[in-house]
């Protein structure tokens, strides 16, 4: 995982790396596949530990995570 100041200028230097853009990981996250074949997150704001009002609502899961609720 990363910190990162610019979303634009981080997946620039990225891909001119050899990276490859995967898809949008939530909230601020943007996944990523490197060269190794190893996927990683970028953030601009930052990762938290204690889970927040927003985070709880964007829990992901899809249909899979509504049918076992």
């Amino acid at each position: 995982m990363a910190c990162v100041d610019d979303h634009a200028k981080a997946r620039a230097a990225i891909e001119a790396a050899g990276g490859k853009y995967m898809w949008p990981g939530g909230l601020d996250h943007q996944k990523y596949r490197d060269v190794d074949n190893i996927i990683f997150e970028v953030t601009a704001e930052g990762f938290i530990t204690e889970p927040s009002e927003k985070a709880a609502v964007n829990t992901g899961g899809g249909t899979k995570a509504a049918a076992k609720a």
